[in-house]
């Protein structure tokens, strides 16, 4: 039996359960997990009328979130002690506080050497540093050059509306090197950030998903992008992603 395991196994609040959560089996997460994760899968491989034509990145960065949160689960527990999992009914996913704190956890247990995984998983949690960008900047005239430097930041945020899951992805600047005119100057889409003074959002796209009956039912709320946002590119960064 691994002592250190026993030792760092999160335990749950039982006393104050929302009514749509279920406390089931770590046997029985693991389970859910593995069937939520190749249904995501399968609509990545396949796609299906809601989502032809669609970026399927936020679908693959949910589908590694589950696999590390079912990769720590595993880990965590044993044949003698073993930790139950909160279990949102409605949506047909793990509650997503829960899943946020796992995967904090499995960065701090597995350590994974990339760079980007580290920063999705993070995101889960709070605002995170995806890349700096330099560039040069003509401040009026072509003999006024400016190096500019500007912080990428990602966001993921989860929460339950209505009986399904909200998957909202965000994508922010902020620079030290721009006034936070210059920055909205420069994106024709950008949002001021609720939480962060001087980032602006300049990506956002929202899903709704919910899993029932053995199937992954899908629905698009919005999507908004600043026209100098390189899409592909950040889905290149995604589709790199695997959890070994």
């Amino acid at each position: 039996m691994n002592m250190v395991t026993l030792a760092i196994a999160p335990k749950i609040n039982t006393g104050i359960i929302p009514q749509n959560i279920k406390i089931i089996d770590y046997k029985e997460g693991l389970g859910r997990l593995h069937e939520l994760i190749d249904l995501i899968r399968g609509k990545i491989a396949i796609g299906d009328s809601t989502l032809i034509g669609k970026n399927f990145g936020f679908l693959k960065i949910l589908g590694i979130a589950l696999e590390a949160q079912h990769k720590l689960i595993g880990y965590l527990n044993d044949e003698l002690i073993s930790c139950p999992i909160a279990w949102d009914e409605t949506t047909g996913f793990p509650s997503h506080p829960t899943l946020a704190a796992d995967l904090q956890k499995y960065l701090e247990i597995f350590k994974p050497q990339d760079d980007v995984l580290k920063t999705i998983l993070r995101s889960f949690a709070h605002w995170e540093l995806l890349v700096q960008e330099t560039s040069v900047r003509c401040c009026g005239s072509i003999t006024k050059l400016k190096t500019v430097k500007m912080d990428i930041k990602i966001n993921h945020v989860l929460k339950t509306e209505d009986g399904w899951l909200s998957f909202k992805q965000l994508v922010g600047v902020e620079s030290a090197d721009l006034s936070h005119q210059e920055l909205r100057d420069y994106f024709d889409f950008r949002r001021p950030s609720k939480n962060i003074d001087g980032l602006m959002i300049i990506f956002s796209r929202e899903w709704l998903l919910r899993a029932k009956d053995g199937e992954l039912e899908t629905k698009e709320v919005k999507t908004e992008k600043a026209e100098l946002f390189n899409l592909e590119k950040f889905q290149n960064m995604i589709d790199s992603l695997q959890i070994s």
